[in-house]
């Protein structure tokens, strides 16, 4: 009988609940251990770009809050390279300074004047993209995205996580730690997107998996969370 108790055939969360559960008495194998850097490691050997320096916002941070909104309406606009620098670096900052994050931003470019479209992760230490993938993101997305009005953004960000690497940090809860800290990383999307005059809206209409491997992963070292729409408002939208 299997010490599962939810048995056979259940549903891929399910087992990851109990899964996660039962680490403290069934470590992971050496070999698949991850460091608390691992979102580094994968800089490595990919190729850089560096990034403009971002840009001070003429909101208080209270403001911000007060002024966050979900749409999903976007205009005909590619992002700009200091726009998407600064909105990827305020993105990633985390309110507690003493916090370790567990996720990291990947940004997939549909729309720019300034960068190749293709797949992108964001190293918030260097403040530069790492090139995951060279080609147009709408191909997959048409396949793997079911809410089409996102797909006229000009940039969707997945919140990429390590399974190995929460455990790793948080122990036999590390799977739920990576959803809290995906839920606190969709949060400060949304305030740095508001930051440069943007709109943006979380999405959990992909399939992570297949985007996963579209970018080279393998959905357990690395693995893709949800997803962030983010573009410029129509002129009729307003922050107000």
């Amino acid at each position: 009988m299997s010490e599962h108790f939810f048995g056979a055939g259940v549903s891929a969360s399910s087992y990851m609940h109990e899964w996660t559960s039962l680490q403290r008495g069934n470590p992971l194998p050496e070999s698949s251990q991850a460091t608390s850097n691992w979102w580094y490691d994968l800089f490595e050997t990919k190729a850089k770009i560096g990034l403009p320096t971002a840009y001070p916002s003429q909101l208080s941070y209270q403001q911000l809050i007060d002024q966050r909104q979900s749409l999903r309406e976007y205009a005909e606009r590619p992002i700009n390279l200091a726009d998407l620098a600064t909105f990827l670096e305020h993105a990633s900052r985390p309110i507690n300074s003493a916090t370790k994050p567990l996720s990291l931003l990947a940004p997939l470019v549909l729309k720019s004047d300034d960068l190749a479209l293709g797949g992108y992760a964001y190293n918030p230490n260097a403040h530069q993209l790492a090139v995951l993938r060279t080609a147009d993101p709408q191909e997959p997305l048409q396949r793997y995205c079911f809410q089409r009005e996102f797909l006229q953004a000009p940039v969707i960000v997945l919140v990429l996580s390590s399974l190995p690497n929460a455990i790793n940090q948080a122990g036999d809860r590390g799977y739920r730690q990576a959803l809290l800290d995906a839920g606190a990383q969709l949060q400060r999307l949304y305030i740095a997107a508001q930051r440069v005059g943007m709109i943006g809206c979380a999405t959990g209409s992909l399939i992570q998996g297949q985007l996963a491997r579209w970018l080279g992963f393998d959905s357990y070292q690395t693995h893709c969370l949800i997803g962030f729409a983010v573009g410029y408002p129509h002129k009729e939208q307003t922050h107000d």
